[in-house]
């Protein structure tokens, strides 16, 4: 968690997107702490297939999914 909020705060305020790249089974555990709208059972109904991309914005200083596979999602 630590590495996501060092990005956060170097680069929330600025336009650079980043990239993370890992294993799906690292991101279902670490999403859930770090985005705001992401808990383990939307991760269990949208799952991680290979190549999977998670879109996220920083709203208020913090992290929100907008988008699961190349869908634009709306998670509250």
């Amino acid at each position: 968690m630590s590495f996501i909020e060092k990005l956060v705060n170097q680069y929330g305020g600025t336009d650079t997107e980043i990239v993370c790249v890992s294993h799906g089974g690292i991101y279902s555990l670490m999403l859930p702490l770090v985005v705001q709208n992401i808990d383990r059972g939307l991760i269990s109904q949208y799952g991680f297939d290979y190549t999977s991309c998670v879109g996220t914005e920083l709203r208020s200083g913090r992290l929100f999914c907008t988008a699961w596979n190349g869908q634009i999602v709306e998670l509250v």
